[in-house]
């Protein structure tokens, strides 16, 4: 039996060409699979990063209060994971300049939750230490060094009952550190950040009505409209203001979609694989039907012979998927590269080398197990008469080829054409297959040529937004009717100016009869009135009321949302 299983590396060394041909096939889907695994890897991380530079931090909830002690418990909650208090101070206008350095109290988690990025030095341990951003550093009247004294006369905004007071105070640091602070879209043309840890706040502003903020992220098994729900029916939050991480929301479904995406993809990948791997096995067993049927005739069981087929397939996928594997990581470096910084160059996400062994054996081991089966019940007998079964069935071919329908098709066919033809009337299976692996290979290189294109953010930004400003017109106090139309008409009067198209859009409630409301509804409305008697009251009478954003557009704009608008009214 030592023998016979040895027959499995000598039959891969044997049937070069067939091995080869196999081989390439593994290769280019297991390359596909990685580069896939590497663009969506990339794109996953990329939307992640930009969530939490969007933010300015890694979190999922904000919460707003002026009552130190309301604020302080949130970081008892079992809701809560991770949570970082940050309280205001007071603003710093530098002398001469039209700079000012925020100054704010950081508890020891901030570093942790927030874009905190130590350059020099270390974070304040003491009340007398404060760190600074380090761009605005270089706008002070004098350079300062780690260890330096700084003064400032920084100015305190608070309420007083409903009075907004204000109150300067005068204190010297000492410069501990230097930082920056990465969030995006930040204007660091005027304000920078100053950093002094929240001791200095307890025992000097606690008495002051200052606004704290606690960035929270919340435990695995809560989402964030989920704790946003209970945070809206706890009593002990009634007097806290709170808001998601937008960016983090918007991330969440994006990663969701892509990954969607990608499983139907590699779905895809496995479908190609399997037939082409079918086919390859199918024409081998055709090929080898006489050796097989020397195999019976020596002894062996058809389970063995099974067995044979199924483990050359496995030895050709343990050679071949590594180096589809490193093919795939290689060429894909070249694209990914540009947007996702891949420092080795054989680097694959763990996820892409699971997919690659789950799909490459899986797809190897189905794409062998049919022939394997159809190899297993060769007789002797079979073997000797087939001649390899390559012999013309002419009887079979004869109904076919004679048919009017089909004389009138090939009479103007060349030899070579009429051979062509007649092969794929008496391969129609093969014929079938192959033509389907081609179509689903053709639409997987589409596709993955899409998916690398759309991980360039300023070419999707480009290619979705055409404009290159935006005007707004937007007050809480004194709402207008937004920006006078002769503005608009002197706009396109400027020399360069190509194209303007206006849109406006209100905040408003859509109200909803109770029967059209769900369960999930109900409860996202009692949370929104946030234990207010009033608004409870509403809601019990059957007050049922979402916000909406209701959008209008010019005639211009409207025409390009054709394809999305039901109706153009």
């Amino acid at each position: 039996m030592k023998s016979f299983w040895g027959l499995i590396p000598r039959n891969i060394l044997k049937y070069k060409k067939r091995t080869v041909l196999m081989g390439v096939s593994i290769v280019l889907a297991i390359a596909l699979i990685t580069s896939l695994s590497l663009v969506s890897d990339g794109m996953i991380k990329n939307n992640f990063k930009n969530a939490i530079k969007d933010g300015g931090g890694n979190y999922d909830i904000r919460l707003y209060s002026n009552d130190y002690s309301n604020i302080k418990q949130t970081r008892t909650d079992e809701l809560f994971n991770k949570v970082t208090i940050v309280s205001d101070v007071g603003m710093y206008n530098i002398p001469n300049s039209k700079y000012k350095i925020d100054i704010k109290a950081y508890d020891d988690n901030s570093k942790d939750i927030l874009n905190f990025n130590l350059i020099k030095g270390e974070y304040p341990k003491n009340e007398n230490e404060v760190a600074l951003e380090d761009w605005i550093l270089e706008k002070l009247p004098k350079k300062y060094n780690i260890g330096d004294k700084i003064k400032f006369e920084y100015e305190v905004n608070y309420l007083n009952g409903r009075t907004l007071k204000s109150e300067k105070i005068e204190k010297e640091f000492i410069l501990s550190g230097i930082f920056s602070f990465d969030i995006l879209g930040k204007d660091t043309s005027k304000i920078g950040k100053a950093y002094v840890n929240e001791e200095y706040f307890l025992k000097n502003l606690k008495k002051y009505n200052l606004q704290k903020v606690s960035y929270v992220s919340l435990k695995d098994k809560y989402t964030i409209d989920d704790a946003l729900i209970i945070l809206g029916l706890t009593t002990s939050y009634k007097d806290i203001m709170y808001e998601p991480n937008y960016s983090k929301v918007d991330m969440i479904k994006t990663i969701s979609l892509l990954n969607k995406i990608f499983n139907i993809l590699f779905i895809f990948i496995a479908i190609v694989a399997g037939i082409v791997i079918y086919n390859i096995f199918n024409i081998m067993v055709t090929e080898r039907t006489k050796e097989f049927g020397i195999f019976r005739a020596l002894g062996c069981s058809p389970q063995q012979i099974k067995s044979l087929v199924i483990l050359e397939s496995i030895f050709i996928g343990i050679i071949f998927i590594p180096i589809g594997m490193i093919i795939g990581s290689t060429f894909s470096k070249i694209f990914i590269n540009e947007i996702y910084s891949i420092k080795n160059i054989l680097y694959i996400p763990l996820k892409g080398v699971k997919v690659d062994l789950i799909i490459g054996f899986l797809t190897i081991i189905l794409g062998a197990y049919f022939p394997a089966r159809k190899a297993a019940k060769i007789s002797p007998m079979e073997a000797i008469s087939s001649n390899n079964n390559l012999s013309l069935k002419g009887h079979k071919l004869k109904a076919s080829l004679q048919s009017e329908k089909d004389k009138s098709i090939r009479k103007n066919f060349s030899f070579e054409m009429n051979m062509a033809y007649l092969n794929i009337i008496r391969n129609k299976k093969r014929f079938i297959t192959t033509v389907i692996s081609l179509n689903i290979i053709i639409i997987m290189l589409f596709s993955a040529n899409f998916l690398i294109d759309t991980m360039n953010s300023i070419t999707l930004f480009k290619r979705n937004f055409k404009y290159d400003f935006v005007l707004s017109s937007f007050e809480i106090e004194k709402p207008t009717n937004g920006i006078d139309e002769h503005i608009i008409n002197s706009l396109s009067e400027i020399e360069g100016i190509k194209e303007i198209n206006k849109s406006k859009d209100i905040s408003s409630h859509l109200k909803v009869f109770k029967d059209a409301v769900t369960t999930k509804g109900f409860k996202y409305l009692k949370s929104q009135c946030n234990n207010n008697e009033l608004e409870l009251k509403k809601l019990e009478e059957g007050n049922y009321s979402f916000p909406t954003y209701p959008i209008s557009y010019d005639d211009k704009e409207l025409e390009n949302l054709t394809s999305i608008i039901e109706s153009k009214k």
